[in-house]
């Protein structure tokens, strides 16, 4: 009688394939984590670009009232945007002011309740944003309240430009002269 064993083949991986394996998972993931963290900082500044593309096109539809009533070449003065009688904003050059005041007037008016640029916009702006502006209220400082660690309106702009993750709306400095967003993203 001839009987043979046959030597039963094993399935599966070896202690050094394993190892090598893990290996490559690892070199993968510290390759890739970078990018997912990073998906929180491209949204702190599309939320940023969205925000000054908002101010941009309020900006553009103040100056289109403000030359229906005529009042595009003024230094500083106030307007009234829904038909009211009453003051809405404060601008200058036909264009919203940069004020961080949410009841202040443009320098020079002497009009009582108009808002700046940060005063006119929805509900929700003085929990979700930090702002700020300049000494004479020619620029304001605006962020997010998650990136700034708090909200509303600010004394100085220190809480806003240290974040580094920021965008300033400069007003208009004369006649025909549009206003400006400048976006500050490096540490967003």
């Amino acid at each position: 009688m001839n009987i043979k064993l046959q030597k039963s083949k094993q399935s599966g991986f070896t202690l050094i394939e394993l190892i090598i394996v893990i290996i490559i998972l690892g070199v993968l993931s510290t390759t890739a984590l970078p990018k997912f963290l990073n998906f929180s900082s491209d949204a702190n500044k599309a939320v940023l670009q969205a925000m000054g593309g908002t101010i941009l096109s309020f900006s553009t539809q103040v100056y289109a009232k403000a030359v229906i009533t005529n009042q595009q070449n003024k230094a500083a003065t106030n307007i009234d945007l829904d038909g009211d009688n009453t003051a809405d904003i404060a601008i200058v050059y036909g264009y919203p002011s940069g004020t961080r005041n949410g009841n202040g007037t443009a320098s020079g008016t002497t009009s009582v309740g108009s808002l700046g640029i940060a005063g006119n916009m929805g509900s929700s702006f003085e929990t979700d944003w930090a702002w700020s502006a300049n000494n004479n209220n020619s620029i304001l400082f605006l962020t997010t309240s998650s990136i700034a660690s708090t909200s509303g309106q600010k004394v100085n702009r220190n809480p806003i430009s240290i974040t580094n993750c920021y965008l300033t709306y400069t007003q208009s400095s004369g006649v025909g002269e549009l206003p400006e967003i400048t976006y500050f993203l490096d540490d967003c």
